[in-house]
């Protein structure tokens, strides 16, 4: 096999996600890294699944972690260029934290080779970033800080990088010492990277660190010509301004005031407007510059949608003009084109944002309206309002099979956003109809295809936040009704419910599901319901037969749980290996061996009968030296867990990475999966912290030699 050389970057990074990059030679994300290595490939391994395993050789490193000679990746038989996900497992297993594998692999024919490579990294530059960052990590929090201040300001890019690296936070929502921290920045000096609008890190910090200057200043800011050198110090005073406009800075306010009149295609700012001057419209100088410039037009759709929003969430004025252009009453040119398509656009860009209190009178007065848009649009008001007084109008809306069905599906939706004692009633009654009311081909949204919407669906997604005994009971009929639409959606909203009643009723679907997906989704369910009755439910389901690994497919993403599962497991095996068990089995395995036909069946048939209970030693056995013994002991393997039941095990303990489990991982040395293999070595490597010498795509005898040396290692002291 031809040998390729890259250049890999294992980067632990401190919010807890681990990356092997190969692509980018950039400082700043390379100084979040503690290991810098120069791979070699030695050789790749085809799976019987569609995955194969990369094995390399570390010919050099330099950093805060010291990687082990060898290394294997498990990388999925599928185009990378579009995949960039398949974990590092030896990565993750070392370090605790989740991986992810970022390499741009191609395939160049048959016989596959992965192309792994990238620009030579700057050894020197990078050492330097280590030794800082170790400086950094031994340090108080207070000096920590100190040098943090210091390194960000510094005239060297190096140091720079090192500080930005050593910052871990989530980029929108930043904590107050990093907002102070950047306050001392001049963001023109930065990498454009590090302030970028829609990805930088230190962008949203800048944003609430200006939000505190003089809005004289950042309206200087926004008035300097745009160029190159200053396009994200414009965006940050820009957004800094937005928000101090709809926090009612006065100041601020007149400035978008003078910027909309001013502006020689007004329209063209309007995607700022909604969020610097929705909440001012109240103002009767703000709404009427807001309808000045929606009559006179000239914008996009888009455009004219917000306008038109701006003015209605004006008081009571305002949603009284926004409504007659809605309504055909006022006909300015953008308002010509508010039909139904419109109106969809209209609820899909502001949402929750059309709430006006003050519109709800004449959204009653507009239910009656020939026009069934009007209706339409006074529904969905009168729904985000939670306006009580409507629901018998609302009702009769959804009951009259004349009427146009967007109404009544709007009108449906209204009804469920009520109160919780009208959507009850509501939900009732759609729930005990013989014939299930669906509204075809409809949509509420512009950008949703026309789909069918089971009425009852929806009313059982509203049950699931109305916490009440009756609530239970319908929600536990839907589940039992036979339909397995609406079971889906009565157990999930089941799940949300933490009574006694609810997991009663999952426990109860549990035993009566006749699907296995349902089966399985009512273990998920219990699992997130999260009360100690409905987990210990789940853990007597993991111990009946077949149902471990559901159960680990069900709580996959709780470490906690997962290692409880694993405990209770690894408790029944052994308390099944009694001294005159282990006796027994140890015959048993020699009789495997014998020369008589009959005591080899005999032998066989008794170790299926014992199951798990000799687990350790078939597992020994398959791969030992003798042929028939090693292939009878692969056929009991095989009955006991299938390759995809020992990849959930293996995964659910290196999720967990607790040191008593240890002793599973061995047994699954002889899995007949090489990835499985491989997990479990680099897993009891990482839980040891003592590799042994152990290549998992080695042969049976090294195998064996291997796993013999690991339950030695495992049984002695200190172990």
């Amino acid at each position: 096999m031809n040998r390729v050389r890259a250049w890999v970057w294992v980067a632990l990074l401190a919010v807890g996600r681990v990356e092997v990059r190969a692509e980018e030679t950039r400082l700043d994300d390379l100084a979040s890294a503690p290991v810098v290595a120069e791979v070699e490939l030695v050789r790749v391994v085809e799976t019987t699944r569609e995955e194969r395993i990369l094995q390399v050789r570390v010919l050099r490193q330099a950093g805060l972690v010291t990687l082990p000679p060898r290394l294997h990746f498990i990388v999925p038989d599928a185009d990378w260029n579009t995949r960039r996900g398949p974990p590092p497992w030896y990565a993750m297993a070392r370090s605790g934290k989740k991986v992810r594998l970022a390499v741009h692999v191609s395939r160049d024919g048959y016989p596959w080779s992965p192309g792994l490579g990238s620009d030579t990294p700057d050894w020197k530059d990078i050492e330097t970033v280590y030794r800082i960052r170790a400086r950094l990590a031994t340090s108080s929090p207070g000096e920590r800080r100190r040098q943090l201040e210091m390194l960000i300001v510094s005239k060297q890019f190096v140091e720079r990088c090192a500080a930005v690296a050593d910052l871990s936070f989530d980029r929108w929502n930043p904590p107050p010492e990093v907002v102070a921290l950047v306050g001392r920045l001049q963001p023109e000096r930065l990498p454009a990277a590090w302030t970028n609008r829609y990805s930088g890190k230190f962008y949203e910090a800048f944003v609430r660190s200006w939000q505190k200057r003089r809005t004289a200043e950042l309206v200087e800011e926004v008035r300097e010509p745009v160029s190159d050198h200053n396009l994200w110090q414009y965006y940050i005073a820009q957004t800094a301004l937005v928000r101090k406009t709809a926090a009612g800075d006065d100041e601020a306010i007149a400035y978008w005031l003078g910027v909309v009149r001013g502006h020689k295609k007004p329209a063209e700012v309007c995607y700022l407007l909604l969020d610097a001057l929705g909440e001012a419209t109240r103002r009767r100088d703000v709404r009427e510059m807001f309808i000045t410039l929606f009559e006179k037009g000239g914008g996009n759709f888009g455009e004219d949608v917000k306008l038109l929003a701006c003015i209605l969430v004006g008081g009571k004025e305002g949603f009284d003009y926004a409504a007659d252009c809605l309504t055909g009453k006022r006909q300015p040119p953008a308002a010509k084109e508010f039909t139904a398509e419109g109106l969809r656009w209209f609820f899909e860009i502001l949402g929750d944002k059309l709430g006006n209190p003050d519109g709800a009178a004449r959204s009653m007065e507009l239910l009656s309206e020939r026009n069934p848009m009007a209706r339409a649009f006074a529904a969905h008001i009168l729904g985000l309002v939670r306006h009580a007084p409507a629901a018998k109008r609302l009702n009769a809306l959804f009951d009259d099979p004349h009427e146009s069905p967007y109404v009544r599906l709007v009108a449906a939706l209204a009804l469920l956003r009520m109160e919780d004692r009208i959507a009850l009633a509501f939900s009732r009654k759609v729930l005990a109809q013989k014939e299930p009311v669906v509204i075809r081909r409809c949509r509420i949204f512009r950008n949703e295809s026309d789909s069918d919407h089971p009425i009852a669906a929806h009313a059982i997604g509203r049950l699931g936040d109305i916490h009440c005994p009756e609530s239970v009971a319908l929600l536990e009929r839907a589940l039992q009704s036979g339909r397995h639409d609406l079971a889906h959606y009565a157990g999930n909203a089941l799940a949300r419910h933490h009574s006694p009643e609810a997991m009663r009723a999952l426990q109860k679907h549990y035993r009566t599901a006749t699907r296995e997906a349902e089966t399985l989704g009512a273990i998920t369910l219990l699992a997130a319901q999260n009360t100690p009755e409905g987990w210990a439910f789940v853990r007597r389901v993991a111990e009946e037969k077949g149902r471990l690994t559901w159960v680990l497919q069900a709580v996959r993403s709780d470490a906690r749980r997962t290692a409880q599962v694993l405990d209770d497991y690894y408790r029944r095996v052994r308390a099944r290996r009694s001294e005159e068990m282990l006796g027994e089995i140890g015959r048993l395995i020699a009789d495997l061996d014998a020369d008589r036909f009959r005591v080899r069946e005999q032998a066989t048939k008794r170790l299926a009968g014992l199951g798990l209970a000799a687990l350790p030693e078939l597992a020994d056995t398959s791969i030992g030296p003798p042929r028939e013994p090693s292939e009878r002991a692969r056929g009991l393997l095989a009955r006991l867990r299938t390759p995809e039941e020992e990849r959930l095990l293996v995964t659910g303990l290196l999720r967990c990475r607790e040191r008593r489990l240890a002793p599973l991982l061995v047994d699954l040395l002889a899995s007949t999966d090489p990835s499985v293999r491989v997990m479990a070595a680099e897993g009891l490597a990482a839980l040891t912290g003592k590799p042994l010498d152990f290549d998992p795509l080695a042969g049976d005898d090294a195998t064996y030699k291997a796993v013999q040396r690991w339950r030695r290692a495992l049984a002695s002291p200190g172990q």
